[in-house]
């Protein structure tokens, strides 16, 4: 939403940053900006944190709810699916094209063995969505 914050608040508390934030930060805004941010306690407001690459999109808060369910709607119903992307995505964002393709190999193998795909080719070849 359009009035989003956001902070690195773990400073303001004593903390060092976790759940892999000294990974990620680094990776999506450069070395300097993640030092400022987790450093100087600065707030982002939203507008900033789309320009940074930290957000997808900022709408106005009142359209938010409606914006996630469309978003919801296009990804579909795959969630093994969504879960095995995101981990090919993270893992081809900071390892090797042979890392990437070995990663890809086995998610297509265990998304073969779901009920998903059955559905989904059935979808394509019927010319509608899922």
């Amino acid at each position: 939403a359009h009035e989003a914050r956001f902070a690195a608040s773990w400073g303001g508390i004593g903390l060092a940053p976790d759940w892999g934030a000294t990974f990620w930060l680094p990776q999506m805004l450069g070395y300097a900006r993640a030092a400022e941010l987790v450093l100087g306690g600065r707030v982002l407001e939203a507008v900033e944190a789309h320009r940074l690459g930290l957000v997808m999109e900022v709408v106005e808060g009142a359209s938010l709810l409606d914006r996630v369910q469309r978003i919801a709607e296009r990804l579909g119903p795959g969630h093994d699916r969504v879960r095995q992307v995101r981990a090919l995505l993270r893992k081809g964002a900071t390892g090797s094209l042979e890392a990437s393709l070995a990663a890809e190999t086995e998610a297509q193998e265990d998304l073969f063995e779901g009920d998903e795909l059955a559905k989904g080719l059935a979808a394509f070849r019927e010319k509608r969505r899922r």
